[in-house]
């Protein structure tokens, strides 16, 4: 699990859905220089060097 920091909060940025709904291995997408990627049922988004947890429509706590 990865460990959100409590200034993750200030703002939500909204991306593409960019996981792979099809099945559930690692599906990794590069958007701009944030990637996300899908593990074991959970959504995580790589922003700024910081890995923020994502809900299921692609929404990054940042």
């Amino acid at each position: 699990m990865a460990v959100v920091p409590a200034e993750a909060v200030i703002r939500t940025v909204v991306v593409e859905d960019l996981f792979s709904r099809k099945n559930n291995n690692i599906a990794y997408v590069m958007m701009l220089q944030n990637v996300y990627y899908r593990r074991d049922g959970n959504e995580y988004g790589i922003f700024q060097k910081s890995i923020f947890k994502c809900s299921g429509m692609g929404r990054v706590q940042r």
